[in-house]
């Protein structure tokens, strides 16, 4: 299957080439050139192509944050819905929020993406009820801040288990499923921090790159079976996420930087916009999207132009907070100078609305949101 987004790429191709032919004085080359990017560009989609509805569809992480957004997404499409995540009444209340939007028949699960039993008897469970999984989104993740000589090795772990494992262990699982179907589709979420580096996030970046090499050598492996991957680079989104993130050094000016960063429209982005430009994006079989401007403007950047961008990234993690505290913190325990400006006043209710939407309740076991701890220990 060649997507749309293939079709527009080898426009833009066919584009650049009229351009050279015409340099070159040769305007019948150009003119051909010219209208097969055209109509490559214009070519309607033959069908309708892969859709949600009836589908059964499994989203790790899926309690809050872009998980749920995308649940909200995948209602109105009308999938079969099944909630992965570690937090049992994280999972009632994101239940209630789908319910609340007309979804029937969501399933909830308790499981720790990074214990094989628990992922195994998830899988189990939704094909017990659901007879087949059609789509799993890899959207189970955590978020640590600080500098690098914050960091331990405990924290660099927790990060690859949770972001790159996981993921590995849940692909070698439902290949075969996939296969019995003769198709499916696996949506893994990376970060725009898998693309290019930023200050301050080490763990979160070394594990977002590593997501981003293991989905993409996959992606070009399994194709000619029908089973499409597509890696999704979100830039910052305003899911509300940054009050679950874990912070070390000085924490409550590393909350800072992030959750302002997090939460300016224009360089933030609508976890729903986002949502429903994910799941339109694998229903092409895309096997790529880069979410935001801004996160479209840093890769190609970064691409073009490494030293500048690296010599900026210097510049840039000077002005970044230089405590050096190993102590966790989440953003519920580091929020107080954001809160105590009143310039952050208007961020804050954007902050509000989009923790209540997102299912983002403050948490101060910053060691279970890093996965640091067993999960089962906390419902």
């Amino acid at each position: 299957m060649i997507s749309q987004r293939v079709k527009n790429e080898l426009s833009v191709i066919a584009g650049v080439a009229a351009l050279f032919a015409l340099a070159a004085r040769k305007p019948k080359t150009s003119a051909a050139l010219a209208a097969a990017g055209a109509g490559l560009w214009l070519w309607p989609k033959i069908s309708p192509g892969f859709l949600y509805a009836g589908k059964s569809v499994v989203i790790t992480g899926g309690s809050r944050g872009l998980g749920l957004a995308l649940a909200y997404r995948l209602v109105k499409e009308g999938a079969h819905i099944t909630l992965l995540a570690r937090d049992k009444e994280e999972l009632e209340r994101a239940k209630e929020k789908l319910v609340s939007e007309g979804a029937r028949g969501v399933q909830t699960i308790v499981c720790d993406m990074t214990v094989e039993e628990d992922v195994k008897a998830a899988i189990a469970s939704v094909l017990k009820t659901f007879k087949r999984i059609d789509v799993w989104i890899n959207d189970a993740g955590a978020i640590s801040v600080g500098p690098f000589e914050s960091m331990t090795m405990d924290d660099f772990k927790a990060q690859m288990d949770l972001h790159l494992y996981a993921v590995i262990r849940s692909t070698q699982l439902l290949i075969p499923e996939f296969r019995k179907l003769g198709e499916g589709r696996m949506i893994n979420i990376s970060s725009i921090g898998g693309k290019f580096p930023h200050p301050h996030m080490s763990p979160y970046a070394t594990s977002k790159f590593a997501l981003s090499g293991f989905s993409k050598v996959v992606a070009a492996e399994l194709a000619s079976e029908n089973i499409f991957i597509t890696t999704v680079y979100p830039g910052l989104m305003r899911t509300g996420s940054y009050i679950q993130a874990v912070f070390k050094g000085d924490h409550e000016k590393e909350f800072n930087w992030f959750a302002t960063s997090d939460l300016l429209p224009g360089l933030s982005m609508s976890a729903d916009r986002a949502a429903s430009r994910i799941l339109n994006a694998a229903k092409d079989g895309n096997s790529e999207l880069v979410l935001s401007i801004p996160a479209k403007i840093g890769s190609l950047f970064y691409s073009l132009f490494p030293g500048i961008t690296d010599y900026l990234l210097s510049a840039y993690a000077n002005t970044l907070p230089k405590g050096q505290s190993k102590t966790y913190k989440t953003g519920a325990e580091s929020q107080s100078e954001f809160n105590r400006h009143i310039w952050n006043a208007p961020l804050r209710g954007e902050g509000d609305r989009s923790r209540e939407r997102f299912n983002q309740e403050e948490k101060t076991n910053a060691a279970f949101n890093m996965g640091l701890i067993e999960s089962k220990e906390i419902h």
